[in-house]
Order: C-alpha cells, then structure tokens, then sequence
C-alpha cells in the first residue's frame, strides 16, 4: 500500500501543479482575447485545453482519493473489484488526454506571443509567456506521472494480498507481497 499511496501522493501533487498552471493560462489568455477583440474562433481550442484537462485532472484526483481511502479502510477485505479497474484505466486515460492538452497549448505558442505579447494594447509580458510555456511543460510530465500511476495500479492489484473473507479478515495487506 506505501507505493501505491505515494505514487497517488507525486502524481497527484504534479496534477494539481497542472491544474493551477492551467487555469492561470485559461485566465490571461482569456483576458487577452477580449482585450484584442479577436473573434472568438481564433483561440477556441487553446481556451478548450487549457480548462478541459485541468476539469478532468482535479475529478480524477478527488475521485481516485475517495476510492483509495475507501479500499484502505474498509473492514472486510476483498478483492480490488470494479472501481478500482475504473480508477486504474481512467488513470492512463487521463494521462493521454493530459498529453493531448499539452499538444495544443504547444502549438499555440507562436500564435500567442506573436498576437499578445508583441501587440501593445494587451497587459502581456514575458512571465505570462513563461507560465504558458511552464504549463504545457508542466503537462508532459503529468502525463508521464498519470501513465506511470496507471501502470502501478495495474499490475499492484494483482500483487495486493487483501484479507480473505473466509479468514473473518485476519491477515494482512501488502502491496507487493507473495
């Protein structure tokens, strides 16, 4: 269990590094777009990656901690059963969808310094080009994090040793036990 709660523990805290980033971005680009009166097509799926991978990194992360701490604390002991397989693969999906965000806020770079940074009636500076750019990098390694967490899920729930239920839940539980 000490691998799998520190593994959720890194990756989650890598996520929410991702989400704040994030949403900083969605904001200033936001506020930069209504300030250009640019039409709104122009920058539709910069603002759609920049907001959708952060909704679904901090559901994922809220969700996965009430499903850990439940299996974790749970009297009887059973297998991992349908939640946690639900977890395990919303987990390396989450990690290509976070991948997929990070794609397009990287493709947008040239557009939004050359539309914001170099255009003098927007409040855009060279640290809000640093957090656009912090934030796609940023992603990629959430990315990772998240592929990397789905792995451990996967093959930790076939190490996981639960109580048996015919043992009335004596014993033990480990995660890379025998």
């Amino acid at each position: 269990m000490a691998l799998l709660w520190t593994s959720w523990i890194w990756t989650t805290t890598v996520g929410l590094l991702y989400v704040g980033l994030s949403l900083s971005t969605f904001s200033k680009v936001y506020r930069a777009e209504v300030e250009t009166k640019k039409p709104e097509g122009d920058l539709w799926s910069l603002l759609v990656a920049s907001i959708f991978g952060p909704c679904l990194v901090f559901i994922y992360s809220v969700f996965s901690l009430c499903l850990l701490s439940w299996l974790t604390l749970r009297k009887k002991k059973r297998k991992a059963g349908f939640w946690y397989g639900f977890m395990t693969s919303a987990c390396a999906n989450l990690g290509l969808v976070v991948l997929l965000c990070s794609l397009v806020l990287q493709g947008y770079k040239r557009d939004v310094v050359s539309l914001f940074q170099k255009d003098g009636g927007v409040h855009w500076s060279g640290v809000d080009t640093a957090v656009f750019e912090t934030t796609f990098i940023v992603g990629y390694v959430a990315s990772g994090f998240y592929i990397i967490l789905g792995g451990i899920l996967y093959y930790g729930r076939s190490l996981m040793s639960w109580r048996d239920v015919e043992n009335q839940g004596e014993g033990e539980q480990h995660l890379l036990g025998s």
